[in-house]
């Protein structure tokens, strides 16, 4: 028989593989690029993923020589090196893919704990994650020492036992439960953190997608699940693909999904410059910078009408630059009668504005008020993706 007439299914394995390869990546590339050079705020969600990203890239390697020596094939056509050498890389698999999935949950779930405030909220993803860790745990330490000695589970020609292999496969179903748990929780909390923010409908139904976008691994989590029981098949690197693809998939889906969340300060940028912004973005006449301020305001018993410089305000040295007025012209402060806090920050993307120039117009028209137009919601949201509204 001639090589070609041999049953191979292992390049189904390396495309999955290489594209995967590919797409996180580029997907976690993108992540590095926003929080380092445009938000500028690299924060421990994001080096959990960059970590994910590594031992990814580790599984890609140990899958595709896998593949090289032999996954995908019927054992009967491959020698017994080639069985032993393939076996080993899929126990390899094992181990890379509990602590992979682990790490990209893990990141997800710091990524929300930067938005959510409620300690409800807080309380469900801390539990969710806490139980997709432990099982994770648990599963890479069964597969890690399933066989005593560990060679054993690619070498049979020793002395040596093994765990039932349905124990594995428990475990797996167990771990796989817990993972679609959390992706659960992790998407109905955006949708109910999102909801509740003082936007325009339009921008929320918009936003919803994005922050759900680390869950879509979940088809991919239920889909293996109906694959694990070919663990305990003796045509082993045959009737484990499925399984083998379906990680990939999920792995993938996992990483590149959980990334594209955090793009959306990138995605905002490439809209302005492209012009497809309108003049509701806060870009000013002459197009060339934006500022957003942050107030909060408490006025005296009368109506007046001020306009205060607050010539004060230090230049930060970086483009991007957020810096608070300790006083007020114009009297304010001796008087005592009402204070103001400014925030001002320019675009990462143009030249920062001259802050001698910045002027606030404020309209008392209430006794004694106090206007704030962030909840902590989307104070922390504004934060995570480097500026605010």
């Amino acid at each position: 028989m001639s090589t070609d007439d041999i049953p191979n299914r292992g390049p189904q394995l390396l495309a999955a593989n290489l594209f995967f390869a590919v797409a996180t990546l580029v997907a976690v590339g993108l992540r590095v690029f926003v929080r380092t050079r445009i938000v500028k705020s690299f924060a421990a969600d994001d080096a959990i993923m960059v970590a994910a990203l590594v031992c990814f890239e580790a599984y890609i390697g140990f899958s595709v020589t896998g593949i090289h020596f032999g996954t995908g094939h019927h054992h009967a056509d491959l020698t017994d090196y080639q069985v032993k050498t393939a076996m080993m890389f899929w126990w390899m698999c094992y181990l890379g893919y509990s602590i992979t999935m682990m790490l990209s949950k893990a990141s997800i779930a710091a990524f929300m704990l930067r938005i959510v405030v409620q300690r409800s909220h807080i309380w469900t993803i801390y539990i969710a994650i806490s139980l997709t860790i432990v099982a994770g745990t648990i599963f890479f330490f069964v597969s890690l020492f399933q066989c005593h000695p560990i060679s054993y589970f690619w070498n049979k020609d020793q002395n040596g036992s093994c765990l039932n292999v349905d124990i594995i496969i428990a475990l797996g179903i167990l771990y796989s439960v817990f993972s679609a748990i959390t992706d659960l929780a992790f998407t109905i909390l955006p949708i109910f953190i999102v909801w509740n923010l003082k936007m325009e409908r339009r921008a929320k139904i918009a936003l919803i997608p994005i922050m759900c976008m680390g869950t879509i691994a979940t088809v991919a989590v239920v889909v293996r699940i109906a694959y694990l029981p070919n663990l305990k098949k003796p045509d082993f690197l045959w009737e484990t693909l499925d399984t083998a693809i379906w990680s990939t998939v999920e792995m993938g889906l996992a990483i590149t999904a959980g990334s594209i969340a955090t793009l959306r300060p990138l995605l905002r940028m490439a809209a302005h410059k492209l012009g497809w912004q309108t003049g509701s973005s806060g870009t000013n006449p002459s197009g060339d910078s934006r500022l957003r301020a942050r107030s909060r305001v408490k006025t005296p018993a009368h109506n007046t009408s001020d306009m205060l410089r607050l010539s004060s305000i230090p230049k930060s040295q970086s483009p991007g630059w957020d810096n608070r007025a300790p006083d007020l012209e114009g009297g304010a402060r001796n008087k005592g009668a009402y204070g103001c806090v400014v925030s001002v920050e320019a675009d990462t993307d143009v030249t920062p504005v001259d802050p001698d120039h910045i002027v606030v117009s404020i309209q008392h028209s209430q006794s004694v008020h106090r206007t704030a137009y962030w909840s902590d919601s989307e104070e922390r949201l504004a934060k995570s993706d480097g500026m605010s509204r």
